[in-house]
């Protein structure tokens, strides 16, 4: 999911979807070049405009994932955003690479860590 953010409010705008794992991103004037790690794609993104709502237009495979299917799907729930609360983050976003940030987190219900 590519999320467009209001850069005054820090709202979400829209979510577009695209392929598993958004994890590089590139804009170029109103195109959204989108690297999906989760299923080795590329996401062309129209951003839209004051006619059309945001809109990915094709998607083009880049590889295919030797990985057997289990560590796929794993991999895929690891940095899946619709567990959690906003739809905006997963356990992927703290713990990049499947590793820790070394930060302390404060959720709303006490500091945490990454560790």
């Amino acid at each position: 999911m590519l999320l467009v953010v209001d850069p005054l409010t820090g709202m979400v705008r829209n979510r577009i979807p695209v392929g598993s794992m958004p994890r590089g991103l590139l804009v170029v004037e109103d195109v959204a070049y989108v690297y999906n790690r989760g299923d080795l794609t590329l996401s062309v993104v129209d951003l839209g405009n004051s006619f059309h709502e945001p809109v990915e237009r094709y998607r083009v495979v880049l590889a295919t994932d030797p990985a057997p299917a289990f560590i796929q799907q794993g991999r895929r729930l690891f940095y899946d955003v619709s567990f959690s609360s906003n739809g905006t983050f997963a356990c992927g976003s703290c713990h990049p690479d499947a590793h820790v940030d070394q930060l302390v987190w404060n959720l709303g219900d006490g500091p945490r860590s990454t560790r």
